[in-house]
């Protein structure tokens, strides 16, 4: 399921620990899904992502698995990072 999610400017994650993501790269969660909890975050719009941001750089990401899903995000056990770029100078308009 293609979705949208935003990354901290150093590619890292707004919460948890992960090391930073890299284009291509695909992550499995193993436990629990819990929306806002656990599990990889996404949105299914830009404009439902950016509620979310915690950085400016902006994803197109693949998830699968198992996914849960709310009326402004998805919380799913595997997310592939499709595409990322900083969008900064964008938000600021």
């Amino acid at each position: 399921m293609k979705a949208y999610h935003f990354l901290q400017d150093d590619m890292t994650a707004g919460s948890g620990n992960e090391p930073p993501w890299k284009v291509g790269e695909e992550r499995e969660h193993k436990g629990e899904l819990i929306m806002c909890q656990s599990g990889y975050h996404a949105s299914p719009t830009w404009r439902d992502a950016l509620e979310y941001a915690p950085g400016s750089m902006a994803c197109i990401v693949e998830l699968s698995g198992n996914i849960l899903k709310d009326t402004d995000k998805l919380v799913a056990q595997k997310r592939h990072l499709v595409d990322c770029r900083n969008a900064e100078r964008t938000l600021r308009i």
